[in-house]
């Protein structure tokens, strides 16, 4: 029986998702470490645009970067997984290395069901504000 990993078209598909994820997965990872630097920076530095909340834009830079290291952690993992899969030609190995993929989709759709919850409290509280002023 043949089975998915040994397909070629499969399989050039799989080492471009490898590809684009290692690449996405780099890039994750060098804009979390520039957003925690300005962040570090913004706390420490003393320069406020507006008065009263640089600590806790550093603190929102920091937050956010760590918005970009968990997915990248995840694209790395699976292109290092997947790629050592392809190479040795191992099945088990190459299911394996989709276990984190799953994990980035489940991180984005908790983090967009956040979002719309918020973006709903949003639109609520002003449809509140436009009511009772």
């Amino acid at each position: 029986m043949d089975n998915l990993a040994n397909n070629d078209v499969f399989r050039d598909a799989t080492d471009k998702m490898i590809y684009w994820s290692k690449l996405f997965g780099v890039m994750a990872y060098i804009a979390g470490v520039l957003m925690l630097l300005v962040g570090i920076g913004i706390m420490f530095s003393g320069v406020e645009l507006v008065p009263g909340v640089g600590g806790f834009m550093g603190i929102f830079y920091i937050l956010l970067s760590a918005l970009y290291f968990y997915p990248g952690k995840f694209l790395l993992d699976f292109s290092k997984i997947t790629r050592q899969a392809l190479d040795s030609n191992d099945n088990e190995k190459f299911a394996e290395g989709f276990i984190p993929m799953g994990q980035l989709f489940k991180f984005w759709g908790v983090i967009t069901i956040i979002m719309l919850g918020v973006y709903a409290l949003m639109f609520l509280i002003g449809i509140l504000g436009a009511l009772f002023s």
